[in-house]
């Protein structure tokens, strides 16, 4: 944030035209909280969306930052958590069949929808979720920088909840098979995917439900509900409190573009000089399946 993205914040507040601020490092919010505006009239943000934003700058201070979070710098709690854990636990499992060579014959295609994280491999895949589950769901000493893969994979993580829900609407829901890693008692109380899509929604958007005089009573579907366009709203605002926007889709048109036409865009568009460079790591052979064990712990000791 220099003198001149306050030039263009002042601009649009004069001509009063809607802005949308880009600001993704925690020195840039330091220097938005010494300027002498109230941040929810500068940004046009809902108060609890400040308070989560100066929270944040709390972390920082502390010398722990999280994800930089389309509602601020946090870590994933709750039954928010746990429902992107469960995800990412069944995402990882099955790139862990693609990449045995016992299992690989039966292993599905893991594809998401999501272009450019489907166009890793899956030993870059697994790397990709196991440095999302480590930012998203465990406080660090440095955030991840956002990028493009990192991204997108986040928007996988969630198209895997949205077929989740889709295989258990068109087949039931069907506890899985008891495991030394999953036992009984756990299979027993497992909540269904809709239930925890629901249990995350409820908990994520507390505050905005609350009753007000005039206003009429949110109304939130059954567990058992069969409307996919019901889950599938869900599921996008629920992703919408972790990504800023879906600039990743954008990756292929900026791939064979002239560099100066490249950077005019990006600067149009507010996407940073680097965005689109993050190249996904290749794991070793022998480091796959320790990734793949480190990955399971991450998740699996999370709230279910």
């Amino acid at each position: 944030v220099g003198s001149f993205d306050f030039f263009l914040i002042w601009r649009a507040k004069k001509l009063g035209k809607p802005l949308r601020l880009f600001v993704t490092k925690p020195e840039n919010w330091c220097a938005l909280a010494m300027m002498s505006v109230h941040a929810e009239e500068l940004l046009g943000m809902r108060p609890e969306e400040c308070q989560s934003r100066q929270n944040g700058l709390a972390a920082c201070a502390r010398g722990k930052v999280m994800w930089h979070t389309s509602r601020g710098d946090r870590t994933l709690s709750g039954d928010e958590a746990a429902l992107i854990s469960r995800a990412i636990d069944e995402m990882i499992t099955a790139l862990g069949m693609r990449v045995h060579e016992d299992f690989e014959e039966f292993a599905n295609d893991c594809i998401s929808g999501i272009g450019i994280y489907d166009a890793c491999t899956p030993s870059q895949r697994i790397g990709l979720l196991h440095q999302v589950a480590n930012y998203l769901l465990c406080d660090t000493e440095t955030a991840l920088p956002l990028n493009a893969l990192t991204d997108a994979t986040v928007a996988a993580v969630f198209a895997e909840i949205r077929d989740q829900v889709v295989i258990e609407i068109k087949l039931g829901h069907q506890d899985p098979v008891p495991t030394v890693e999953r036992p009984e008692t756990e299979r027993l109380s497992r909540p269904t995917w809709r239930q925890m899509v629901l249990s995350a929604h409820l908990n994520c958007f507390d505050q905005r439900y609350e009753q007000e005089e005039g206003v009429e009573e949110a109304w939130f579907p059954e567990s058992n509900c069969e409307e996919l366009r019901v889950w599938e709203g869900l599921i996008n605002e629920l992703s919408e409190l972790i990504l800023w926007d879906r600039d990743f889709e954008l990756a292929e048109t900026f791939l064979d573009l002239d560099p100066n036409i490249s950077k005019h865009r990006r600067r149009l568009l507010g996407i940073d000089d680097h965005y689109f460079s993050a190249v996904p790591q290749d794991l070793e052979a022998d480091s796959v399946f320790q990734v793949l064990e480190e990955t399971y712990h991450l998740v699996r000791t999370k709230p279910r």
